[in-house]
C-alpha cells in the first residue's frame, strides 16, 4: 500500500463573493433565507433589492443596528441598508487557510448557503478527499465544479491533521485491522487484514491512518483505525530448525545465529534497499521499520501469496513446455517461447514458474525495451534504442535482456544491454536460457560468495547468511543481493502464487528463515 495526496474534489473558496463596501469594520456573512436591502437606514424607507440564499456578503456597521455597503440595483451602483441579521450566518472563521479531509457517514451535501434547509449543489460520497476553508466552525466554505460557492457540514468531514510525515509502517494488531473507506467506523468495511500483517500508512490524524490499496481491482483512497494496528512486528520464533509438512508440500525452517533486530540493524547499515508506493512514485530509501517488515518470515505466512518468497528455486517441478506457454500468453515477446523456458529450467535446475514470474517482473509483462530488443555498439559503448540510429554503426548488435542482469538502478537500459552484448544475448530464448544459467550459477548454487546458495526469492534478496557473518564482523550490509526493490520478493511471490494457488496442495519444497528471539 501507498501514500496517497488528498484530492481536490472541492476548490477552495474565497470568503467574499462580491465587494459591497470599503475595508473597515466589516460584518462579513452569507444569506440563508433572503435579505431586504433599503435606500435608506429606515424601516420605513423603500425595499430596492433582495439579496438571495448563498449570497456572500461584507457590509459596514453603522448606527441604530444598520449595515450599509455599495450595491449595483438595475445597473445603478447605490448605497443599500439593512438592519435584520436573523437571515444571515456571519463569517467568523477561526483560520483562513486552506483545509483538508474526507467525507464520514453516509455522505456529504454541499449546500447553496450555511443552512440545511438550502438548495443543494452537490454530494460526495463516503471517503471522498476534499479540501476547503473555515467559515463559522459549524460549517466549511469551498466551490463546486461550476465555480459556485458551497457550504460544507462541519460534521460531514473528518480533519486532516497528521502529527507524523512521511511512510509510517504498521502491523495489524491482535485481532486484525479492518479497512474502512472512511475515517469513521459507521462507514462500509471494505476489507481486513489478518493479526500481524505489514502495512505502509500516511497519518491522517489523531485516530486514522491513510493510504491507497487496490480493492476489488479499483485503486482508491482508504483508512484504518489507528487503535487496530501497532508498531511493534510479531517477533519470529528462536533459532531453531526443524522441517514440517504443508500439505504434500516440505517447510525447512533453517536457523540463523542472529536476531530480528540485528539483522535489520545489518540491513540498513549503508543501505541500498529503497521503496516506492507506486510505478508514479519517487523512490526512497526504505525505513528500518520497513526493513524490518520485510525481513520478518512471520508476516509472510503459509496459505498467502507472500509465502512463495521462501519456495526453492532450485527445484524443477517439471511442468510441461505448452502449460508454460499457456502461462506466457499476452506477455509480450515472451509469448511462445515456453521451449525455451522448459529448457532453462531442466538445463540448470532452476523452477520454471520462478523463472516465468522473474522475467515478467523485470520485463514489465515482456514489453520492456531491454526485452523487445536495443542496439548495443561495442565500439562507441552506446546504446542506440531506433533501427535507423543503429544502422550507421556496422557492429551495433539487437540484443536481449530477460532478467534485468546488470541493469543497474543508475543506468538500466545501458548496464542491461552492455551485460547483454558481452553474454552474446542477441535471440530472445538466448536472453532467456543464457539468464537462468546466470542465475543458476551466480545465486541459486552454493559458492564463495553465495555460502549454501541463495536458493530462495528472501535470499536473494536479502542473504541473511551473510548478514550473521556482517554481524559478527565488520557489521557491514550483506551484500550479492539481486534487487534494490524492498518489495522485489514479495512482487514475485505474488506471481508464483498465481501459478500454484495453496502451496499444501502441490509437492513443493520452502525453506523459511528462524530468527533467534530477540
Amino acid at each position: 500500500m501507498a501514500a496517497t495526496a488528498l484530492a481536490a474534489a472541492l476548490w477552495v473558496a474565497s470568503p467574499t463573493q462580491a465587494a459591497l463596501a470599503d475595508p473597515g469594520d466589516m460584518l462579513y456573512g452569507t444569506v440563508t433565507s433572503g435579505l431586504a436591502l433599503y435606500d435608506a437606514p429606515d424601516e420605513g424607507s423603500d425595499v430596492v433589492a433582495t439579496l438571495p440564499s448563498g449570497f456572500t456578503f461584507r457590509a459596514l456597521e453603522g448606527e441604530g443596528g444598520w449595515y450599509s455597503a455599495t450595491y449595483a440595483v438595475d445597473g445603478v451602483t447605490m448605497t443599500v441598508y439593512f438592519d435584520d441579521l436573523s437571515g444571515i450566518a456571519r463569517y467568523t472563521a477561526a483560520t483562513s487557510e486552506v483545509m483538508h479531509g474526507a467525507v464520514t457517514g453516509a455522505g456529504l451535501t454541499v449546500y447553496a448557503a450555511p443552512s440545511g434547509d438550502a438548495a443543494s449543489l452537490a454530494t460526495y460520497g463516503s471517503g471522498t478527499t476534499i479540501q476547503f476553508c473555515d467559515f463559522d466552525g459549524t460549517y466549511y466554505m469551498a466551490r463546486v465544479a461550476d465555480g459556485t460557492i458551497g457550504y460544507i457540514p462541519a460534521a460531514s468531514v473528518a480533519l486532516y491533521a497528521p502529527s507524523e510525515s512521511g511512510v509510517l509502517a504498521r502491523y495489524a494488531g491482535s485481532d486484525g485491522a479492518n479497512v474502512y473507506e472512511a475515517p469513521d467506523e459507521r462507514s462500509a468495511v471494505l476489507a481486513s487484514f489478518d493479526a500481524g500483517t505489514s502495512l505502509s500508512f500516511v497519518d491522517f490524524n489523531d485516530d486514522w491512518l491513510m493510504a491507497n490499496m487496490s480493492i476489488d481491482g479499483t485503486r482508491r483512497t482508504i483508512f484504518v483505525p489507528k487503535s487496530q494496528v501497532s508498531t511493534e512486528p510479531p517477533e519470529a520464533g528462536g533459532a531453531t530448525g526443524g522441517t514440517g509438512q504443508l500439505g504434500a508440500s516440505t517447510v525447512t525452517y533453517v536457523p540463523y545465529d542472529i536476531t530480528l533486530s540485528e539483522l535489520t540493524d545489518v540491513e540498513y547499515e549503508d543501505s541500498w534497499i529503497v521503496w516506492s508506493p507506486s510505478a508514479t512514485t519517487n523512490w526512497a530509501t526504505a525505513t528500518k521499520d520497513q526493513l524490518r517488515s520485510y525481513l520478518n518470515p512471520a508476516n509472510f505466512t503459509a496459505g498467502t501469496p507472500g509465502f512463495y518468497q521462501f519456495l526453492r528455486l532450485d527445484v524443477p517441478s517439471a511442468m510441461s513446455v505448452d502449460e508454460i506457454n499457456d502461462r506466457l500468453d499476452g506477455e509480450g515477446v515472451l509469448a511462445g517461447h515456453g521451449e525455451a523456458f522448459a529448457t532453462a529450467a531442466q538445463t540448470y535446475g532452476i523452477n520454471e514458474a520462478y523463472l516465468i514470474s522473474h522475467a515478467r517482473l523485470e520485463t514489465g509483462n515482456g514489453t520492456s525495451q531491454l526485452a523487445t530488443g536495443v542496439w548495443y555498439d561495442p565500439d562507441t559503448d552506446k546504446v542506440y534504442e531506433s533501427d535507423e540510429e543503429a544502422a550507421t554503426h556496422p557492429r551495433a548488435t539487437l540484443v536481449y535482456n530477460m532478467f534485468g542482469i546488470g541493469a543497474y538502478d543508475a543506468a538500466p537500459l545501458y548496464g542491461g544491454a552492455k551485460r547483454a552484448y558481452e553474454e552474446g544475448w542477441t535471440s530472445v530464448d538466448a536472453a532467456i536460457v543464457g539468464g537462468a544459467q546466470f542465475i543458476g550459477t551466480t545465486y541459486l548454487r552454493p559458492g564463495s560468495v553465495t555460502l549454501s546458495g541463495q536458493n530462495t526469492l528472501y535470499k536473494m534478496l536479502f542473504h541473511p547468511e551473510q548478514a550473521v557473518i556482517n554481524a559478527a564482523g565488520s557489521g557491514e550490509k550483506p551484500w550479492h543481493e539481486y534487487a534494490t526493490d524492498i518489495a522485489w520478493a514479495s512482487k514475485q511471490a505474488v506471481m508464483i502464487a498465481q501459478f500454484y494457488g495453496d502451496p499444501s496442495d502441490y509437492s513443493l519444497a520452502f525453506d523459511v528463515p528462524s530468527y533467534a528471539g530477540d
